[in-house]
């Protein structure tokens, strides 16, 4: 059901979505320790939105791949599921995504270097990228999304509730330890704790 470039794309977009969430924690703790300019807490909050509807994303196709497999749903539960999460969670994540290409070819051109360069670099591929796969995969999505509502299967649409709510829940719960990880290191509690 899922090839392996699949299953390895799902643990790439996971790794970046916790690397999101703990390095914009790391950023707000070093903001309340040293100060800074205000502006960077938007860079705060677009990284932390981006962690959070990341991680979102990947806990929505996990937990409906969990729940195929453990027999509590159907394929076409899980085929739903993936649709509403690729429509909802993909658009939000290529917003946000425009959002950091922009904020990072900022960050290049005001300090120009090789890692803010290459992040710029990276980020508009990826930003083309996610457009790219969004817009050739929205036709499919709606049809699945058609397709289940015409077969008028009440069961199915509690089930993607449900599993939804799970996917959030976890989603929401990783981001948050993550971020707050990345706080407490960029605060310095990590580096005293090891002193006691």
């Amino acid at each position: 059901m899922v090839d392996l470039l699949s299953a390895l794309i799902i643990v790439v977009d996971f790794v970046i979505s916790i690397w999101n969430s703990y390095t914009s924690g790391f950023t707000y703790g070093m903001l309340k320790k040293n100060g800074g300019p205000s502006w960077m807490y938007l860079s705060v909050a677009l990284g932390l939105a981006l962690g959070l509807a990341g991680a979102i994303y990947v806990t929505a196709i996990v937990v409906s791949f969990a729940a195929y497999v453990l027999g509590w749903v159907d394929a076409g539960t899980v085929d739903l599921l993936l649709a509403y999460n690729f429509l909802v969670t993909g658009a939000l994540l290529i917003v946000l995504g425009i959002g950091a290409t922009v904020q990072s070819i900022y960050i290049a051109i005001k300090r120009p270097g090789f890692w803010t360069i290459a992040g710029a670099l990276y980020n508009t591929f990826a930003s083309i990228w996610n457009v790219f796969s969004y817009i050739s995969n929205f036709g499919p999505a709606t049809q699945i999304i058609t397709y289940e509502r015409r077969n008028e299967r009440q069961s199915s649409i509690v089930q993607v509730v449900i599993i939804g709510i799970i996917a959030i829940l976890l989603g929401v719960l990783l981001a948050y330890v993550a971020f707050w990880m990345g706080r407490n290191h960029g605060e310095g509690r990590r580096d005293q704790s090891r002193m006691i």
